[in-house]
């Protein structure tokens, strides 16, 4: 245990403190503007890219040149492999403990890498026709990598309004951030028919299916907008609001109501192995299932439990370690929400509802902003402690968790 979480960490701290120092290297920015790239500005993009969040406080096309935008894809990409890799190997260890460490790592690789070159290639008629076809390629594959990894970070304004009406960007956009939130596990190392992939697959597609309902119900300032653009806005932000952030339509567009049902579906996020935060549909599901007592081997009497056999037993004993997970996880993330909106309160001036929403963005990693927030500089060194604690928190609890129930079913 101590080493996967020694690994995890040092290498996590170790992408941030290089993503600094090369994000400010003469040839990733652009000459100053009126509100050059600071030291503080370095720091917030690499953490962000590194925990896959996708908050920004400078525009990334505007500061950045090609070769600082080719930095950040790279360290969202490692700092996604580096998260999905360790968490895999310990999830399925657990799940399918006859299954290769070496054989789950470089599951984690090809898929991750394969989805996301597919992804670049499909959206290639999508592009700027103007741009050559280096930026068209650089531009595809940076936003297929952020989408998967579940980072949300743009080379365009408005957290991709851009492609609100760009319909092959959807198509490619919206199935990309689903694959990447089911799970890494699920996709390439679980059988089917396992249980866990059904509730992964099951969870991730209620909680998509409800979302998009439930934002319908709310109220949009777009009131011109054309039934199949609406249904495109809600479609798209259910997806994000659990992994990427990304979004086609401003969160401060969106009624109160629809804003709460963002705030939600950010607090469940994706399930473990995927490189997003969350508590987890799967993990919810089965949270669920255990308090209406229908995991086998409760609410029987003890002549039935004696009738089941090995497997029945493994299989209750596995969902009551994700149980404890699930619960673990949800306390972590109510207290790091609540400490981290208590902290802006101090130091910005804006309502409270809008500061809980950047609280739950930042601390579940998932970046979707309320809005363009001008924060002080107290309430920006309290996001980026808030983007490293939302991602170191629940992955090393993750980890603990897992690694003593592998070591339990030696």
């Amino acid at each position: 245990m101590r080493r996967a979480l020694a690994i995890y960490v040092l290498t996590l701290v170790g992408l941030i403190v290089a993503g600094v120092f090369l994000l400010k290297l003469p040839a990733a920015t652009l000459p100053p503007h009126s509100a050059p790239f600071q030291w503080i500005d370095a720091i917030y993009t690499s953490v962000s890219a590194t925990c896959g969040v996708g908050l920004t406080s400078r525009e990334l096309d505007v500061y950045l040149t090609a070769t600082g935008q080719t930095l950040v894809a790279v360290i969202m990409q490692a700092g996604a492999l580096v998260h999905m890799v360790v968490i895999c190997v310990l999830l399925v260890r657990v799940l399918a403990p006859k299954v290769s460490p070496r054989r789950v790592v470089a599951a984690v690789l090809c898929t991750t890498f394969a989805i996301e070159l597919l992804a670049a290639v499909a959206m290639w008629p999508a592009g700027d026709d103007t741009a050559s076809t280096a930026q068209r390629a650089g531009w595809n594959l940076f936003h297929a990598i952020s989408a998967y990894s579940q980072v949300g970070l743009t080379l365009s304004d408005s957290r991709f309004a851009m492609g609100r009406f760009v319909w092959p960007m959807h198509a490619v956009i919206v199935p990309l951030m689903f694959l990447g939130s089911v799970g890494l596990p699920v996709l390439v190392c679980l059988p089917r028919r396992h249980w866990y992939a059904r509730a992964a697959w099951g969870g991730a597609f209620s909680v998509y299916i409800v979302g998009v309902a439930a934002l319908m119900a709310g109220q949009c300032c777009d009131a011109n907008a054309s039934w199949y653009t609406l249904i495109a806005d809600r479609s798209f932000l259910s997806a994000s609001a659990r992994t990427t952030g990304l979004s086609t339509l401003r969160s401060d567009h969106l009624s109160i109501g629809s804003q709460c049902v963002l705030m939600v579906l950010m607090v469940i996020g994706v399930n473990p192995g995927s490189a997003g935060g969350g508590v987890g549909p799967a993990l919810i599901l089965i949270l669920v299932r255990t308090m209406v007592g229908k995991l086998p081997g409760r609410g029987h009497n003890g002549e039935h439990d004696a009738q089941c056999n090995i497997k029945h037993y493994t299989n209750a004993r596995i969902r009551q370690v994700l149980t404890r997970l699930a619960w673990c996880s949800v306390i972590m993330m109510a207290l790091l929400v609540t400490g981290v909106a208590s902290l802006l309160a101090c130091f910005e001036p804006y309502v409270p509802a809008a500061l809980m929403f950047e609280s739950i963005s930042a601390s579940t990693g998932t970046g979707l902003p309320v809005n363009d927030l001008g924060m002080t500089r107290a309430g920006t060194w309290t996001m980026v402690a808030a983007m490293f604690a939302g991602r170191m928190g629940p992955a090393v609890l993750t980890i603990i968790v897992l690694r003593r129930a592998a070591v339990e079913n030696r």
